[in-house]
């Protein structure tokens, strides 16, 4: 890996798409074939010691998203830079030295430990699987440390059985941190743990960035992105419809869409009441993504030519916003 660049993480126009098979009737009648859509030019980057919210609905792409950029899916088409080291590039047996700078963080940490392993055997496989030399067993209390796990004695000789929600996924956290990673994929890391203890997983990511760490992670919650992330990048259909700094999108948000997750986030204040915002219909068909506008069926503020012209992501022209601040929405 090169080093000392502070972008981390660069990916351009990233295309995920999967076939959809069509079976024998459709093949003896010569029926075209149809793609699933699932990453449709995705453009996002991420730096050092920086955590980028990708938020949106189920089924909008943000963890094919995640998956392609650690080449567990492969992309269709684009660019993923990580540390200037494009590795769309790299044949499967070659990413293998990649993976160990790039970690992944489950949603569900009852079924990403393995039950017959002890907590030192998980933290300890990545440094088998990747032959890395040097003291394992130091490796391993280091990493429990810093996931939080303290003392180590008391944690390193159980199995996951004998653990809480919160102590499995620092177990997985701690797994991931013995490779000294430079960039952390969480996907929903909180979602599966009761709310009492998923503000101390959260501090705990939110501390890891002070070593240089980079987070990208994977959220259905804005009012979580919005305390812990730096950055936010809203997610419709395959593409990012909003991004800009944390607190501006939230506080002040351009898209429709955007608009709508936020309208339906508990208010701090129970007197504050708000009417949420139901959109109407389902999300479309990713085979068949409408024309012009993706979000045009759904959006409340629509107009004609929203069926007509596909925005590109361009800062709000009326808003007082900062430059990063982008949305694809052709009424801002």
């Amino acid at each position: 890996m090169t080093a000392q660049s502070q972008r981390l993480l660069e990916i351009q126009d990233l295309f995920v798409q999967f076939p959809v098979p069509r079976g024998m009737v459709g093949a003896i009648r010569k029926r075209p074939r149809q793609t699933v859509k699932a990453v449709d030019g995705v453009s996002l980057h991420l730096d050092r010691g920086e955590m980028v919210a990708l938020v949106g609905e189920s089924g909008c792409g943000k963890t094919t998203t995640a998956h392609s950029i650690l080449r567990m899916v492969e992309p269709t088409s684009g660019s993923i830079l990580l540390d200037d080291i494009d590795v769309t590039q790299y044949a499967p047996r070659k990413m293998r030295p990649l993976r160990r700078h790039m970690q992944m963080i489950y949603q569900d940490p009852y079924e990403s430990l393995d039950p017959r392993f002890r907590v030192r055997q998980t933290i300890a496989e990545p440094m088998h699987i990747h032959r890395l030399p040097g003291d394992r067993d130091a490796a391993v209390t280091e990493a429990l440390e810093r996931a939080g796990l303290v003392p180590t004695d008391l944690y390193s000789e159980r199995f996951p059985h004998e653990l809480s929600g919160g102590q499995r996924q620092r177990v997985a956290i701690a797994a991931s941190l013995v490779l000294n990673p430079s960039l952390l994929v969480a996907d929903e890391p909180v979602s599966m743990l009761d709310v009492s203890v998923r503000a101390g997983i959260l501090s705990l990511l939110d501390g890891l960035r002070k070593d240089g760490l980079g987070i990208l992670m994977i959220t259905h919650d804005l009012s979580t992105a919005a305390h812990f992330a730096d950055r936010i990048a809203v997610m419709y259909l395959g593409r990012i419809v909003e991004q800009g700094i944390a607190k501006e999108v939230v506080r002040n948000p351009q898209h429709p869409y955007t608009k709508a997750l936020l309208s339906v986030v508990p208010p701090r204040d129970p007197r504050n009441r708000k009417t949420p915002q139901i959109l109407r219909g389902e999300t479309p068909d990713a085979v068949r993504i409408p024309a012009g506008c993706r979000f045009h069926p759904r959006c409340p503020a629509a107009q004609d030519r929203c069926k007509l012209e596909d925005p590109a992501l361009h800062r709000p022209v009326s808003a007082q916003t900062s430059e990063s601040h982008q949305a694809a929405c052709l009424l801002v």
